[in-house]
């Protein structure tokens, strides 16, 4: 297996996650990761934060507040919406991770708890009277 460091674009396009494992492991701790947040401008003009930071030597790239749903990377329109992520891989040559957006999933998720402990402190206090 060829270290991270060694890789070309080529070679990433037929591994697998556990290949990515093991040649990162065998990169010896000298791979860097970057993390961009998918919904921020670009910093420079006509070229995505996701290139700035493969440019500036990332190993691996991370989308931070990715909308699975509604894919899309600021400063960067696909001719396909739904290949923004592989438009990414082509352009930079790098791994590319998604941290997705948790939205609206995790707000009713985060309300609809608030809600059931409130409504379990009210009934509680209202059984001690």
């Amino acid at each position: 297996m060829k270290r991270l460091l060694d890789c070309n674009a080529s070679d990433f396009l037929n591994m697998t996650g556990q290949d990515l494992k093991k040649s990162i492991k065998a990169s010896e701790g000298r791979t860097m990761l970057a993390e961009t947040m998918a919904t921020v401008p670009p910093l420079y003009p006509d070229v995505t934060n996701a290139e700035l930071t493969a440019s500036f030597g990332a190993d691996l790239l991370l989308f931070n507040i990715f909308d699975v749903f509604n894919p899309e990377v600021r400063g960067f329109t696909p001719s396909n919406p739904n290949q923004v992520i592989h438009e990414i891989k082509r352009l930079t040559g790098r791994p590319v991770g998604l941290n997705p957006d948790s939205g609206p999933f995790w707000i009713l998720l985060f309300s609809t708890t608030l809600s059931v402990f409130f409504s379990y402190i009210r009934e509680k206090k209202m059984a001690e009277q």
